[in-house]
């Protein structure tokens, strides 16, 4: 790998409705560079990412976060139970990958996929009070094309986007207010203040390219942090050998590996389990083939009964990659109930040329034939045995009139002794509330240590070294140990 130096570092910070912007470029040069860099974007939410000594930004690097105490504050005032980070990858004005990550994380590893200029963008997120669920099941849902159902970022005007979602806001609300009512009277004046300010804003706020403002079951930090880096193409993992290839994706995998220790990982199950596909499908063949010759004889035997002619056995050949009713492909008349007739025609070609060809015909025989046919007289005969068996009908009639008088005996017991089971209704009230004492002193607890996760969180001004170790010991997490380690022996893909 090539020796790479510094010549320009510059942090550039741009503020639109709130979203700040901060971007690093980086110039090749031949000498060395002993110094660590650390890009940082600060504002609401601040960003640090750890850049290598050579001043390269590697396919794969940890970065870290804290927020402001108003921040903070914020949080618990919307009481945001489970805030998450959400970040976006974007290379071209194209989203590349999107993470979705614990704010009291405090730190996550970033992979990108594309060589060049790369913008992350990430806000804090959380579900809404009335909404249910998790903001992983809204962002990282997906299509049966793999594709995200829920977009993340748009090119758009973010000072309209929030008076827009705002106004929808207060739609919702009219509706649930009386018309004559102070609340309504002052959300009315609200929604013309919008208007105004709208009809001020359109065609003069610049477009900016970011994550949306106006998802409608999560909420979001009012701010977005975006941080640019320039990723060297050689940062990158080459084509891996032809054998690894063929290992890799020998299951014909939807989609291709992302990095080396995902194309080994595709290749070591590969290996461990070849000899039990192989003997699975032998069994398989084996198995599946003698039920599917069982079926073709059943065909068999039914053409055979029904009298079929050119009856295609081409299914006892193939019985896997054909299906049993595949005998009856050929069949076009019976010998039972359709005669063979051979017929003499003259083809006229011209006086001299004139043949006689024999042309064969099926027409149908007697109906007195189908009277007495193999197929009918079978059937016949089936229904018989099953009328000799269950020819008592008057069962079904018992059972109906004991199921009705057990209901009106339930009924009747059931209105006659009801203060009995008051001790009950009782019991299972009391069973309720302490369900909700529990619910409530569960959120308590869960809001207790979510203000304490943010206290720790909070931006204090120090300089930051972006690795595991700098961490809280209780943040060293084995996941972050493993993503650490993956990250010095694997290397993603260009894609």
């Amino acid at each position: 790998m090539q020796v790479f130096c510094i010549e320009t570092l510059s942090f550039i910070f741009r503020v639109a409705s709130k979203k700040s912007y901060s971007k690093i470029t980086f110039l090749m040069k031949g000498s060395t560079v002993t110094e660590q860099v650390i890009a940082k974007a600060e504002g609401a939410l601040s960003l640090f990412l750890k850049q290598n000594k050579n001043g390269q930004v590697d396919s794969v690097v940890p970065i870290q976060w804290c927020i402001s105490r108003e921040t903070g504050e914020m949080l618990q005032a919307e009481s945001a139970e489970e805030p998450f980070l959400l970040i976006a990858i974007s290379n071209g004005g194209k989203e590349m990958d999107r993470r979705l990550v614990p704010l009291t994380d405090e730190m996550c590893y970033l992979n990108f996929h594309r060589p060049g200029e790369n913008v992350i963008h990430a806000t804090i997120v959380w579900m809404k009070g009335e909404s249910d669920g998790s903001p992983k099941k809204v962002f990282n849902k997906r299509f049966d094309d793999g594709e995200f159902m829920t977009q993340i970022l748009t090119d758009e005007n973010p000072r309209e986007s929030k008076l827009r979602q705002r106004r929808n806001e207060i739609w919702d609300e009219q509706r649930m207010l009386d018309s004559d009512s102070e609340e309504a009277a002052a959300l009315r004046s609200e929604e013309d203040q919008i208007d105004a300010e709208l009809a001020d804003l359109y065609g003069a706020e610049t477009s900016f390219f970011g994550i949306r403002n106006d998802f409608n079951a999560v909420s979001q930090l009012g701010e977005e942090i975006q941080l640019g880096v320039v990723v060297p193409e050689d940062m990158f993992a080459k084509n891996p050998p032809r054998w690894m290839q063929w290992l890799g994706n020998f299951y014909n995998w939807e989609k291709a590996a992302v990095d080396q220790c995902h194309l080994r990982k595709r290749a070591l199950i590969t290996l461990s389990t070849l000899p039990f596909v192989l003997t699975a499908k032998l069994l398989f063949y084996i198995v599946a083939g003698g039920i599917m010759q069982l079926g073709n004889l059943v065909m068999l035997g039914l053409a055979l009964l029904c009298t079929a002619r050119d009856i295609n056995y081409e299914p006892f050949r193939h019985p896997i990659s054909c299906r049993p009713t595949d005998i009856w492909d050929g069949v076009k008349n019976s010998y039972w109930f359709d005669k063979k007739v051979v017929k003499q025609e003259i083809l006229n070609e011209g006086k001299e040329n004139e043949r006689t060809v024999e042309v064969v015909e099926y027409e149908e025989r007697s109906p007195l034939f189908f009277i007495i046919s193999p197929p009918l007289i079978a059937f016949l005969s089936i229904i018989g045995a099953v009328l000799y068996y269950f020819f008592d009908s008057m069962m079904f009639i018992y059972a109906g009139v004991g199921a009705a008088f057990v209901m009106a005996a339930l009924f009747l017991v059931g209105s006659l002794f009801s203060p009995l089971f008051s001790p009950i209704k009782s019991y299972f009230d009391n069973r309720a509330d302490e369900r909700r004492r529990k619910q409530r002193e569960a959120s308590e607890k869960r809001a207790e240590l979510l203000r304490h996760d943010l206290e720790l969180l909070a931006c204090d001004g120090r300089t930051r070294d972006v690795n595991v170790s700098s961490l809280p010991k209780s943040r060293r997490t084995v996941g972050l140990r493993f993503q650490e380690t993956k990250a010095k022996v694997c290397r993603p893909f260009a894609r």
